[in-house]
């Protein structure tokens, strides 16, 4: 079994993690500007999911890097 390429996900996950974050930031932002109606509820859809996409993709980095770590501790110990 081929082992997945943990440098690669551990920069794009970081990467995209990074857009997310401001994409929450940006979508609370918005959330709390009072709109009502639709708008509103556009606003809160777009905060939950860009607060998961953000979660997400650092949970993917996060991952990672210890699987990147524990291959640096098996070559080393």
């Amino acid at each position: 079994m081929v082992n997945p390429p943990y440098f690669a996900l551990f920069v794009l996950g970081g990467v995209f993690s990074m857009m997310g974050f401001f994409v929450c930031h940006e979508q609370f932002y918005l959330l709390g500007s009072g709109r009502r109606g639709l708008e509103g509820l556009d606003d809160l859809i777009g905060f939950l999911a860009s607060g998961g996409f953000w979660l997400g993709c650092g949970a993917v980095s996060w991952h990672s890097f210890f699987k990147l770590l524990g291959k640096l501790f098996k070559k080393i110990l």
